[in-house]
């Protein structure tokens, strides 16, 4: 009798260790339709939750899902594209969005926004107002345009060097210099 219990035991441990392990890896190759080219930068997404990769520079991913799970693929250019994980290589084609762009900002600390959605102060130098100043670079052409931007040069040589530092040194979480050039 005991060795029966310790069987059948031992074959529902085994079971329950089979059925978790089913995630599989996942690799594959994304490509626009308009042109063949491979597209780097695609978000490619495990529906439902928050797990995910992004195509590398030639347009190759990897990623460990379930079987019978759904990816989706996600470019700006690009329309989305769910697509069922049936095979442990999957090569996928997204069709070209042509519709225009919403102004975005970026920011330094963190991600692009819509522009309608941040929140701060923002500055807008066009490109009439660095033609006006006689500077040796884009760098300093900036400097006192833009609030809290200064840019340092260790020596006097123009070709020396340059750092930037944005919202000066009284950062509470971050770096005294957090972009650089």
């Amino acid at each position: 009798m005991k060795q029966k219990l310790l069987s059948i035991f031992l074959l529902y441990t085994l079971l329950i260790g089979v059925s978790y392990a089913q995630n599989r890896q996942i690799t594959g190759i994304v490509t626009s339709s308009a042109n063949i080219d491979r597209i780097s930068g695609v978000s490619v997404i495990l529906k439902g939750t928050g797990t995910g990769t992004q195509t590398n520079s030639d347009g190759s991913f990897s990623i460990s899902a379930p079987e019978g799970s759904t990816l989706v693929f996600r470019h700006v250019s690009h329309t989305e594209k769910s697509v069922l994980a049936n095979s442990s290589t999957l090569n996928v084609t997204l069709d070209s969005r042509d519709a225009m762009l919403d102004e975005v900002v970026l920011v330094g600390y963190g991600s692009g926004v819509a522009s309608k959605n941040a929140v701060g102060s923002f500055t807008q130098v066009s490109s009439e107002d660095i033609e006006s100043r006689p500077n040796a670079n884009a760098l300093e052409a900036l400097q006192g345009r833009v609030p809290g931007f200064q840019v340092f040069t260790s020596t006097g040589e123009p070709s020396a060097t340059q750092s930037v530092r944005l919202n000066g040194v009284g950062s509470l979480t971050g770096s005294t210099t957090p972009l650089r050039s």
